[in-house]
């Protein structure tokens, strides 16, 4: 895990859970340079990524590796979006899942595919 802002809610945050250390750290990269001072908080265990949620009142956008309909209605779901976050699902399950609200972020995806994310997130009326 890799946590760095804080939970302040005037403080930009940003979640990533992804267990490729490699691509997440990318993002956070990516983030970082979109959004500096913004909190990046990276985890690759669903669990500990609900434990800082709940630290944060208030999400700006978290990236997801996740199957939508595993995704759609969980507790994580819930607390990205009742904290005003966009969500963006990427890897395998997110790319072979079907129809979602969610955006997918489909590989290869370059930086300017983060960045249009990261620009205009959309914010489905779900969860």
């Amino acid at each position: 895990m890799l946590m760095d802002g804080s939970a302040d809610s005037l403080v930009p945050a940003y979640l990533v859970l992804l267990d490729d250390v490699l691509v997440a750290m990318d993002i956070a990269e990516t983030i970082r340079e979109i959004a500096p001072g913004a909190g990046v908080h990276v985890f690759a265990d669903e669990a500990e990524a609900m434990a800082a949620l709940k630290g944060l009142r208030v999400l700006t956008q978290a990236f997801v590796a996740a199957d939508p309909a595993g995704f759609d209605g969980s507790d994580l779901a819930k607390g990205i979006t009742l904290r005003g976050g966009a969500v963006v699902l990427l890897g395998d399950a997110a790319e072979e899942g079907g129809a979602t609200p969610w955006p997918v972020l489909q590989r290869p995806f370059g930086r300017d595919a983060l960045i249009a994310h990261l620009r205009n997130p959309l914010r489905p009326s779900v969860a």
